[in-house]
């Protein structure tokens, strides 16, 4: 096997990776998770909020934490937070 599809096989092993980890939502075990770097844990998520989660992780992209907070249920944002 060449080392280009190593790689690319040991990226895809560590993008699917989500034993032990749960569903930011409903704390059911994850299916898949959103992260910006394979180190970061990011957003889980079970098959029931998997687009949620997509559509939270982009607000998280975009710094848009009032939408973020209004899709969560959470309260991240602080009073010097903008957006």
């Amino acid at each position: 096997m060449n080392k280009s599809k190593k790689k690319i096989e040991s990226i895809e092993e560590l993008q699917s990776k989500t034993e032990k980890i749960i569903c930011h939502k409903c704390g059911k075990p994850a299916t898949g998770r959103y992260s910006p770097d394979l180190d970061i844990a990011g957003l889980a998520f079970c098959d029931e909020h998997k687009e949620l989660m997509a559509a939270a992780f982009y607000c998280l992209l975009q710094n848009d934490i009032k939408m973020f907070d209004q899709l969560m249920g959470t309260s991240l944002r602080t009073d010097s937070s903008t957006g």
